[in-house]
C-alpha cells in the first residue's frame, strides 16, 4: 500500500489518495480503513510530562480515556460507564447508561450561601425566591411544580443530608404546597422523612399566616389514619410546642366531623411500664380542658383505655406556684365528664407526693342539682369495696362537711337497694333502722380523775371522788358505796359531754354498763360465776362479796368468770352497779 504525504506551504496532508491538505487545517490525515492513534502512557506517565502545552493530547491506559491539558489535565469521558467527566453537552440533551455508579453528576464547589448544584426552572416565569443556603438541586417555578420527581417503584425525590434539610419545598401562593407527595399504590408512602442522626425528617417552617403542615384524607371511603406516626427510637413519637409566649391559641386543636372519636391513644404493648398519654403543664394555666359543648350529647367527654401495665392517663402540675388546676372537665351534655375503667388494675389513681402539700389531692363539685360524685360498682361479684379510703397521716380518712344551714340536711345517708338505712343529720345525730352493732361489750363515758391520769389503768374500779365535781378515782376501801364503774378497756359506746373535737386523752372511760374487764382478788373468798362483787380494800381491785353485809348501792357487778388466785388479777364482769 502506498501513502501519500504532501506538504503544501504550511498545510501537510496524509491520505492513500492524494488529495490535498483542507485549508482550514495544519494536518489533514483520511483513510477509509484505519484510526488515528495518538500517544499512550499511564496516569503517572501523563502527569509527569514538564511543562504540557494546552492542548496536549494523549491517552491514559489506566482510565481508558483521553486527556488533553487546558491549565490543568482535564478528562474526556462520553462513556457513562467510566470515571468523572467534565465534558460538555448540547441542549436538547437526553442520553442513557448502564452503571451502578451516577449516571449524571454535577458538583459545584463554591462554598458560599446561594449556590446550588442544579437549577432548574420551566417556563418564562419564575419566583425570584433566594433559599439563603446552599442547595443541591434549586427548582424556581411561578406556575407548576419546583421539582417533580414521580417514581414506580423507589423514591421519586430523596433527600439525604448530614445536618442541613434534605428536601426543602416553599409554596408562596395561597393553596400551594411547598412539598407535595402523592402515591397510587395502596402501600406506598406520598411523602417520607428519612433520619438516620440528629436533625428532623421532615421539617415545616411557616412565616405566614396559613397552616404549617396540613394532612387531609378526602376520601369519605378511607378508614386509615390520615397521619400515622412510628417512632422505633427512644425519643418522642410526636412533639407539639407553642413557643409563641403571647400566643392564646391552643397547641394542638382536633376537629372530628364524623360520628366516631376525635382522638384515640392506644398503647399496644402489654409490657409497657411508661405512660401512654404524658402532659407536663409548668404554667398557672390549665394542663387538660376539655369541653363538651354539645347540650344533647349523650357520649363521654373523655375516654382513656389502657391494656399495658403503666398509666392510662397521668397529669403532673410541676409548677409549685401554680394556682391553675391539672384536670378540669367541663361537660355541658347529658354524658359523663371523665369516664376511667380498668380491667385489672385501679381506673383512677389521684395523690400528692409533697409531705408539705396541704391542698386537696381530688375535688368534686358541682353547682347544679346532680351529684357531685358518684361510685358504682356494677358487678354483682365484685367482693371489693365502693369507696375505700387510706391515709397515713394524722388526719381524717374521710371528711363530710354540710354547709347548709338547715340541720334536716343530713350529713351522711346510707341506702339498700335504694331505701334509707342509716343517716347522720346536721347535729351529729344518728339514726339506725336495724340498730347499732359495736365489737366493745360495754357502755362507758368519759370522767375527769383526781391525780395524774398516767396512775390509773384499765380494769381498776371507780368510785366516784368527794373532792372534785364530776371526777372519779380509784376505790380504797371495801364495801364502798360511792363505787361508779370500772376503767373500760375496749368500750362499745362511749358517752362524753365533750364536743367531737375535744381532746378527751386525759380523761377515762369509765364502763358503767356491761362486760368488762375488771381487777379481783381473794380478799372476799374464792370467786365464782355468778357472784356480786363489791369493792376490796386493794385501791382499784374488787372482791366477793358477803350477802349478809352488802348494802344498795355497793354491788359493782356479777361475775362471768371463777378466779381463785392468789395475786391480783382481771376476769370478765357483768358491771350494773346496785
Amino acid at each position: 500500500m502506498i501513502v501519500g504525504l504532501k506538504s503544501f506551504s504550511q498545510n501537510v496532508a496524509i491520505n492513500t489518495t492524494g488529495n490535498a491538505a483542507h485549508a482550514s487545517a495544519m494536518l489533514d490525515v483520511s483513510s477509509t480503513n484505519k484510526g488515528f492513534l495518538t500517544p499512550r502512557m499511564t496516569t503517572l506517565q501523563r502527569t509527569s510530562i514538564i511543562s504540557p502545552a494546552d492542548g496536549l493530547l494523549v491517552y491514559d491506559t489506566d482510565t481508558k480515556t483521553f486527556w488533553y491539558f487546558s491549565t490543568t489535565w482535564n478528562e474526556i469521558n462520553l462513556n457513562v460507564g467510566g470515571g468523572g467527566g467534565s465534558g460538555s453537552f448540547s441542549l436538547p440533551y437526553a442520553g442513557s447508561g448502564n452503571t451502578d455508579a451516577s449516571v449524571f453528576s454535577i458538583t459545584n464547589t463554591d462554598p458560599n450561601i446561594g449556590s446550588s448544584g442544579i437549577y432548574g426552572r420551566s417556563g418564562a416565569g419564575y419566583i425570584g425566591f433566594n433559599p439563603g443556603f446552599k442547595t443541591g438541586v434549586w427548582g424556581d417555578n411561578s406556575f407548576g411544580y419546583g421539582v417533580l420527581g414521580t417514581s414506580s417503584d423507589g423514591s421519586g425525590v430523596a433527600g439525604i443530608t448530614d445536618h442541613g434539610t434534605g428536601v426543602y419545598g416553599s409554596g408562596r401562593g395561597l393553596i400551594n404546597a411547598g412539598v407535595y407527595g402523592t402515591n397510587i399504590d395502596s402501600g406506598g408512602v406520598g411523602v417520607m422523612g428519612y433520619l438516620q442522626n440528629g436533625g428532623n425528617a421532615i421539617y415545616g417552617i411557616n412565616y405566614g399566616q396559613g397552616n404549617t403542615g396540613r394532612f387531609e384524607a378526602n376520601s369519605s371511603n378511607n378508614t386509615d389514619e390520615a397521619v400515622y406516626i412510628v417512632n422505633y427510637g427512644k425519643g418522642r413519637g410526636l412533639l407539639l410546642q407553642n413557643a409563641n409566649s403571647t400566643s392564646t391559641e391552643e397547641a394542638v386543636l382536633v376537629n372530628s366531623d364524623g360520628s366516631g372519636r376525635t382522638m384515640t391513644l392506644q398503647g399496644t404493648n402489654a409490657n409497657g411500664t411508661d405512660h401512654l398519654f404524658h402532659i407536663l403543664n409548668q404554667t398557672k394555666g390549665t394542663s387538660i380542658y376539655v369541653n363538651a359543648p354539645n347540650t344533647t350529647a349523650v357520649g363521654n367527654v373523655m375516654e382513656s383505655f389502657n391494656y399495658g401495665l403503666g398509666n392510662g392517663i397521668i397529669l403532673h402540675q410541676m409548677n409549685t406556684s401554680g394556682n391553675g388546676v391539672g384536670l378540669q372537665v367541663d361537660n355541658r351534655g347529658t354524658g359523663y365528664g371523665i369516664n376511667v375503667s380498668a380491667d385489672l388494675g385501679i381506673a383512677a389513681s389521684f395523690y400528692t407526693n409533697i409531705a408539705t402539700n396541704a391542698s386537696t389531692v381530688l375535688k368534686s363539685s358541682s353547682t347544679g342539682t346532680g351529684k357531685a360524685g358518684d361510685f358504682s360498682l356494677f358487678n354483682a361479684n365484685n367482693s371489693s369495696p365502693v369507696l375505700s379510703a387510706y391515709t397515713s397521716g394524722t388526719g381524717a380518712g374521710l371528711l363530710i362537711d354540710n354547709e347548709n344551714p338547715n340541720v334536716v340536711n343530713s350529713l351522711a345517708t346510707f341506702k339498700k337497694s335504694g331505701a334509707n338505712k342509716a343517716r347522720i343529720d346536721g347535729t351529729g345525730k344518728g339514726f339506725f333502722n336495724g340498730g347499732t352493732q359495736n365489737s366493745g361489750a360495754d357502755v362507758a363515758e368519759a370522767f375527769d380523775v383526781t391525780g395524774n391520769i398516767q396512775q390509773y389503768e384499765t380494769g381498776d374500779v371507780l368510785v366516784i371522788s368527794t373532792d372534785k365535781d364530776r371526777s372519779v378515782e380509784k376505790s380504797s376501801g371495801a364495801y364502798s358505796t360511792l363505787v361508779a364503774g370500772v376503767y373500760a378497756t375496749k368500750p362499745g359506746v362511749l358517752l362524753t359531754e365533750e364536743n367531737i373535737e375535744t381532746d378527751i386523752s386525759d380523761k377515762v372511760p369509765m364502763g358503767v354498763v356491761g362486760v368488762i374487764p375488771t381487777k379481783v382478788c381473794l380478799e372476799g373468798g374464792e370467786i365464782k360465776r355468778g357472784d356480786m362483787l363489791v369493792t376490796s380494800s386493794t385501791p382499784g381491785v374488787a372482791m366477793k362479796a358477803d350477802l349478809d353485809k352488802v348494802k344498795p348501792g355497793q354491788v359493782i357487778g356479777k361475775a362471768l368468770e371463777n378466779f381463785n388466785s392468789s395475786s391480783t388479777g382481771k376476769i370478765k364482769v357483768l358491771v350494773s352497779v346496785k
